[in-house]
């Protein structure tokens, strides 16, 4: 699919986060995964991509966040009952805190920006995009 995008030097590896990172250098998509692993495991995962960005790459994740807003609230009731009448295999564990995202960015020298996604939804998605300076 890459490739026909005009992407030739993109590649995609499906990995249980838990247990296992891809070999990899250069910019990272964690899209909709980390409210799905245990908090331990967030935190290598995120190590493991931080660790991963050459000189200006960038990190980009889509999560939902504890932020404590009434939209995340809604974001939990809905994976809770989707989860319930089966609409998702697994439920996620635990919501990355938008305070401890960017101080293991900034602590890791990395630039960060954090853009809300939900539009007119009741839904707490963000868009964030962690920078290596290059």
């Amino acid at each position: 699919m890459a490739q026909r995008g005009g992407l030739q030097d993109a590649s995609f590896e499906v990995v249980d986060l838990r247990r296992e990172y891809p070999q990899h250098r250069g910019s990272v998509a964690l899209l909709d995964v980390l409210q799905f692993i245990p908090p331990d495991a967030q935190a290598r995962t995120l190590d493991a991509a931080v660790a991963m960005l050459t000189p200006g790459a960038r990190l980009v994740i889509r999560t939902g966040l504890a932020d404590g807003s009434r939209r995340a609230r809604v974001t939990r009731a809905v994976d809770v009952v989707s989860r319930a009448v089966g609409w998702m295999v697994s439920g996620p564990t635990r919501y990355p805190e938008p305070d401890a995202l960017r101080a293991r960015f900034e602590a890791a020298g990395l630039h960060a920006t954090f853009t809300p996604l939900y539009g007119r939804t009741p839904f707490n998605n963000w868009r964030i995009v962690a920078t290596r300076p290059g």
